[in-house]
């Protein structure tokens, strides 16, 4: 039968874990939970901070290409209009 953890108690066994060093065995003996649930928790919360900051650096180069694409377009344009005072000169 699953056990109903609440979040609260997840977060804080993973800080417990990742931010103040504390073994998997002594936080799971302290809250009563299975170190393969610790574990299991840590791995998702991992995953979760990877896919937070794979989507955070996605989104800066789509930024980033979208700005080289517009910088693009001016220039395009600015040639054009130097070509067509060139041509005029002429």
């Amino acid at each position: 039968m699953n056990k109903y953890y609440s979040n609260k108690l997840k977060v804080s066994a993973i800080q417990q874990v990742t931010q103040f060093n504390r073994s998997v065995i002594d936080v799971a003996k302290e809250l009563r939970v299975s170190p393969s649930t610790l574990y299991s928790w840590i791995n998702v919360d991992k995953e979760l901070k990877m896919k937070s900051k794979r989507m955070f650096i996605n989104k800066k180069l789509e930024d980033n290409l979208n700005k080289a694409l517009n910088d693009k377009n001016v220039l395009i344009q600015a040639i054009h209009i130097l070509a067509c005072e060139l041509g005029n000169k002429n």
